[in-house]
């Protein structure tokens, strides 16, 4: 299930908004899972492991020139587009090809669908939010 206010996600009411603002322990709490990839960053937030690929891989994503592409924007429909998703990154070591090893094998186990991305909170079993458990986490 998707997080909700009521009966559905309204990301720019005022109540939303106060959530939104608290920033990085909101999305501490916030995972998806990939639909048509549209909505979620593709470096920046956690959608193919428990951290988000910035996070796993700091030395790519330092030296990478497009850090606030949006899932989809990296996948064709012949696969990943890993020239792109690399762009200004060169491999000068073994860790960093390892890295680049690593980031592929992650990554190429997911597929786009037809279907919207899905945010969960991923701090309550329904995956909806709610203050007592963003208040239970901090």
């Amino acid at each position: 299930m998707p997080l909700r206010e009521g009966t559905s996600f309204r990301p720019f009411s005022q109540w939303w908004q106060s959530v939104l603002s608290t920033g990085e322990i909101f999305r501490c709490g916030v995972s998806y899972t990939i639909g048509d990839g549209r909505l979620v960053s593709f470096w920046r937030e956690r959608w193919c492991a428990q951290l988000s690929l910035q996070s796993m891989f700091p030395h790519l994503f330092n030296a990478v020139a497009k850090k606030n592409q949006r899932v989809r924007e990296f996948a064709g429909t012949d696969g990943w587009r890993w020239q792109g998703i690399l762009l200004g990154f060169t491999a000068q070591s073994t860790a960093d090809q390892d890295s680049i090893l690593a980031l592929k094998g992650l990554v190429s186990a997911f597929y786009l669908s037809a279907l919207g991305d899905e945010a969960r909170w991923r701090w309550c079993n329904s995956g909806i939010f709610t203050v007592k458990s963003l208040y239970n986490f901090i």
